[in-house]
């Protein structure tokens, strides 16, 4: 757990975000029958990540993430295959995709922040922000990196958020939910 929750905790927006998430925020589980995770391959590599690859970065290496800090390895994936291309395009110009279709294995708690909820809207719309700019740790992840930390500090195993119009994206702590049933690289043609 970083030090971020204990500063934030004494404000009054910290402290609400924590009751909101503790308290209010819907809770669901895994609905689908597969799932997808995505990785781009390193410049220059010529043989696909093997299983024990795919999963999150080890502590240290991660970028920072809607829903991670700087250095935290979280496991992001998507409901959908187009949703996981989609997310690369935000992030990458071309280059060879691996996507690893994965199921899961076990239950999670994850809270639900797709829906409407009433009285949060404004909170909402400010944790679906898109990134703007280059900033090496973007403004708008800073409420959801902490919210993050919140699901963590309350034993909550995951959340669930808007990717696009036809998916949902998903973020858990830890890969452990999930095996991989079958993988499979595309060129840049192929999934731009």
């Amino acid at each position: 757990m970083q030090n971020n929750i204990c500063f934030a905790n004494t404000t009054e927006v910290g402290k609400k975000i924590l009751g909101f998430v503790v308290n209010d925020a819907p809770r669901v589980s895994f609905a689908h029958n597969c799932y997808y995770h995505s990785r781009m391959w390193e410049t220059n590599q010529k043989n696909p990540y093997q299983e024990e690859q795919m999963w999150e970065a080890p502590f240290g290496y991660a970028s920072p993430g809607r829903y991670s800090w700087c250095g935290m390895g979280n496991f992001y994936f998507a409901n959908t295959e187009k949703g996981t291309f989609q997310e690369m395009k935000n992030h990458h110009r071309n280059g060879t995709l691996q996507v690893a279709k994965i199921v899961s294995i076990s239950p999670i708690s994850m809270i639900d922040l797709t829906c409407d909820i009433k009285g949060c809207q404004t909170f909402l719309n400010n944790i679906r922000s898109s990134a703007q700019g280059n900033q090496k740790v973007p403004n708008e992840y800073l409420i959801p990196s902490y919210v993050a930390d919140c699901c963590k500090f309350a034993n909550i195993g995951g959340i669930k958020y808007y990717g696009g119009k036809d998916y949902n994206n998903y973020v858990t702590w830890n890969h452990s939910y999930f095996e991989i049933k079958s993988m499979k690289c595309y060129k840049d043609s192929d999934w731009k």
